[in-house]
């Protein structure tokens, strides 16, 4: 149930156009936000990707060694982070 404002001697207009503006401020803010967590997450995970290429070069004899690292890494990840950080991400953050 909404409760009831308290009434003003502003004119309903002012008080309309005042939240309105207030309301732009607002969303404006909650999407730069937005774009920026989004930017950072995907940066995160770019970075991720990078340090696992990086321990994995060395071609198919790594391969082995790969699957076992990127196993260990993820069920380690997910301990520490929570779910998002499954061997399969991690080989697609790859």
């Amino acid at each position: 149930m909404k409760k009831a404002l308290p009434p003003t001697s502003v004119p309903g207009g002012e008080v309309t156009s005042l939240f309105e503006r207030i309301a732009n401020i607002l969303d404006l803010a909650r999407g730069r936000v937005v774009r920026a967590v989004n930017h950072e997450t995907v940066t995160a995970y770019w970075l991720i990707g990078r340090e696992i290429v990086q321990t994995l070069q060395g071609g198919e004899a790594r391969a082995q060694y790969g699957n076992a690292l990127i196993a260990d890494l993820a069920a380690r990840l997910i301990e520490h982070y929570g779910a998002g950080f499954s061997a399969a991400n991690l080989k697609n953050f790859r």
